[in-house]
């Protein structure tokens, strides 16, 4: 195909080039905008054909804006076509007077009626739908109406429905919508469930994965935060039995308790006073519940620690033990283990320590060694530290007093001294030789196993106060994660990838062999239809981060100057290691209409 001698016959092969890579996308449009120029009856049928063809392509996603244009009856059409005036319009500098005028009547027309109808409709099974789309209206005054018409009707609507309302009335752009669905919309739903927070909570609740808890978890935080703000405290926590101890009774525990409690305790910023350490036996206790609410429960716990006061010892070191048995002993989701792990913060206020403690609990979970008393281990190695300390210190003293006993020809007090530092001497190296742990030979390599120590690594790694690849992540790094990147199960890999990606964020040198490892999958991608999407979607945010955040530092300058004047300036630019920069962005703008 010449692209300065386009033929009818070639419109076709152009459409489906730029089907397979967005890359193609500028090179075609210069083309087709030559051809255009000079086209030819047949050459115009065919490119409206084509296009026609574009316009009916499958559509199975979602749009609010599809539902806003409704003059055409197949959903497709009306999305792409929506979407192809977009862009026309992006790309026009200038609008003739007609097209103004053409394109303001349509919106226009969309605006005459919908406040009024919205207004004054009946409430049918039919119309409820309806009248719960206009919520995301682009005119505030039908989304306010919408709003107060719904007040009334929480009994009647659908899960999602509830969702979908309190998500756009809490985020809307007008400060008159978000006052009144924080207000009134919340009273008159909070009053259709008798007054009861759960309740209202469980109305909205889904939680058939992890996504689902975190979206019902933020959309309670706005109903509770909003409606705590003109409640007295008796209102708020008659809500929740608690024991005298101000705890939950173990079989009251469920999603809306466990939450709510959560989010009541972080309002008051506890003015209401209970023991940490209760609450640590409680937390430690035997919950049974599914997997997916007993994680929700334990984060919902951890995220309540932070609140404490930790000043004394004795907190911290309940706090400490809590941590260190929940990370060893308990299957956690890396949400649930980074947050564990922004309790240690606030007891290892050392980043380095903090790695250490970690560290020591990977191996553990690595080598099976359950039985350790991290305190007390710490404890003996720090008295033999301070032992070994204490001799050397004896040792050059008596070295002292031995060449002041020879300046003055003391001889016999001299040889005394030389004989007690050889006792000396034989202590410390006696001291130095005790190991306090020996390291296990044999490293357990069950997929259960590796999942379990990566996700722990993962939430250490996912803090924010990490920085730096300090000498105890360096070792995790190179010794742990990088030896389970090659990992025959998907499972693993996609931890590996996660854990590798986070070192490579905070440290440059990894990186710098990283961003080829990650490279990989994007470029495989092209070809293989099975890659897996969890590692596909890691390496692509990994990449685009190395970019951001090191962009060009990453380039060889050696092989960048190797390379022939005549190629082109992003061609120069080669990664260490010889990945390309330019296919690398070609491999990402690939994958844009990547589902």
């Amino acid at each position: 195909m010449d692209p300065n001698n386009m033929g009818n016959e070639d419109v076709a092969q152009v459409f489906e080039l730029i089907q397979d890579s967005s890359a193609c996308h500028l090179k075609y449009a210069i083309t087709l905008k030559r051809a255009l120029e000079t086209y030819n009856d047949e050459f115009l049928e065919e490119f409206i054909r084509c296009m026609h063809a574009t316009l009916l392509a499958d559509y199975s996603g979602k749009n609010v804006y599809v539902e806003r244009c409704s003059n055409l009856a197949i959903e497709s059409c009306r999305y792409w076509s929506c979407k192809l005036i977009n862009r026309i319009l992006e790309k026009v500098e200038e609008v003739n007077d007609d097209l103004y005028e053409q394109v303001r009547e349509a919106m226009l027309e969309r605006l005459k009626v919908r406040q009024l109808i919205t207004e004054k409709i009946a409430v049918t099974k039919d119309s409820l739908p309806l009248i719960v789309n206009r919520v995301r209206d682009v005119d505030a005054n039908v989304r306010l109406t919408a709003f107060q018409k719904l007040c009334p009707l929480v009994k009647f609507l659908k899960v999602s429905q509830r969702r979908l309302i309190i998500q756009c009335g809490f985020l809307d752009s007008s400060q008159k919508v978000k006052s009144f669905v924080s207000t009134q919309l919340l009273e008159s739903w909070l009053k259709t469930y008798n007054n009861n927070y759960l309740q209202l909570m469980e109305s909205i609740r889904l939680d058939a994965c992890e996504e689902d808890i975190k979206k019902t978890t933020a959309l309670v935080e706005f109903i509770l935060n909003a409606s705590f703000k003109s409640k007295s405290v008796q209102d708020i926590v008659c809500n929740i039995k608690l024991n005298p101890q101000k705890l939950i009774e173990y079989e009251n525990l469920n999603w809306e308790s466990v939450l709510y409690y959560r989010i009541v305790t972080q309002f008051f910023r506890r003015s209401e006073e209970f023991e940490e350490v209760l609450y640590c036996d409680f937390v430690n206790g035997k919950l049974r519940f599914d997997m997916l609410e007993y994680y929700f429960i334990l984060q919902q716990f951890f995220l309540i620690t932070q609140e404490y006061d930790l000043s004394d010892t004795a907190s911290r070191k309940c706090l400490n033990s809590l941590a260190h048995h929940m990370l060893q002993n308990i299957e956690l989701t890396a949400d649930v283990a980074e947050c564990v792990m922004q309790n240690l913060e606030k007891t290892i206020l050392s980043t380095e320590d903090l790695s250490i403690f970690v560290c020591e609990i990977i191996s553990n979970i690595m080598y099976g060694d359950d039985d350790i008393d991290y305190e007390a281990l710490h404890q003996e190695e720090t008295k033999r530290q301070q032992s070994i300390s204490q001799l050397k210190a004896d040792i050059s003293e008596l070295r002292e007093k031995e060449d002041q006993c020879i300046f003055e020809k003391r001889f016999l007090d001299a040889q005394q001294i030389k004989c007690d530092i050889e006792k000396k001497q034989a202590e410390l190296e006696s001291v130095e030789m005790v190991q306090i742990k020996t390291e296990p030979t044999e490293r357990k390599t069950d997929v259960p196993t590796i999942v379990k120590y990566l996700t722990v690594a993962e939430g250490l790694l996912r803090l924010p106060s990490i920085k730096r690849l300090n000498p105890a992540l360096a070792t995790l790094c190179s010794e742990v994660i990088q030896k389970v990147i090659p990992h025959e199960s998907d499972e693993v890999k996609a931890k590996a990838f996660k854990c590798y990606g986070l070192c490579c964020v905070i440290d440059k040198k990894c990186a710098s062999y990283g961003i080829h490892i990650f490279s990989a999958p994007i470029f495989s991608s092209r070809t293989l239809e099975d890659c897996d999407s969890e590692i596909l979607s890691t390496c692509i945010k990994v990449v685009v981060d190395l970019l951001c955040i090191y962009g060009l530092s990453l380039v060889d300058k050696t092989e960048e100057s190797e390379l022939s004047d005549s190629r082109k300036e992003d061609e120069k630019k080669v990664f260490v290691g010889g990945t390309s920069l330019a296919d690398l962005i070609g491999g990402l703008a690939d994958l844009l209409e990547h589902e």
